[in-house]
């Protein structure tokens, strides 16, 4: 069976790459139709997403976050240049960079990660939420994106 994803390895030469242990894990690439499926069913926290079981389950699933941040870069790549941002997705990217930052940062969250691996994860949604809005990349050469796994 075949996902339609494209799952070639990429370089990672990067030293923080490195030091975030994703060096073995190729990032996986989707599609623009890819990711805005996925985003769609994520801002609707439907069954199996990774919003859906932080909210009724309290569990972070890191690699349904990997997915639903790899698939907000791909549209911030793809709206990085237009004028015109589509609602659904601006209502969805700030909500849920609003919504994971403060549930999971709930002193009552039970969280099974180190505080610096959630910490990772907020500043990964901030700054994709910043490069939508605001149309300028966090990442380059140097830093590229690397979803926080």
């Amino acid at each position: 069976m075949t996902t339609g994803l494209d799952t070639s390895p990429v370089l990672m030469s990067d030293m923080r790459l490195m030091a975030e242990a994703v060096v073995s894990r190729p990032v996986t690439r989707m599609s623009r139709e890819q990711s805005r499926t996925l985003l769609r069913r994520e801002f609707k926290a439907e069954s199996g997403t990774f919003t859906r079981a932080l909210r009724s389950q309290l569990t972070w699933d890191r690699e349904a976050f990997a997915g639903l941040v790899t698939a907000m870069h791909v549209i911030c790549t793809d709206y990085s240049d237009q004028p015109h941002l589509e609602r659904w997705l601006a209502e969805g990217i700030w909500q849920s960079n609003a919504f994971i930052t403060a549930w999971s940062g709930n002193r009552e969250f039970p969280r099974t990660e180190p505080d610096e691996y959630y910490e990772r994860a907020w500043d990964q949604l901030n700054e994709l939420a910043g490069w939508f809005f605001g149309g300028i990349s966090p990442y380059n050469d140097e830093f590229p994106f690397v979803p926080v796994r």
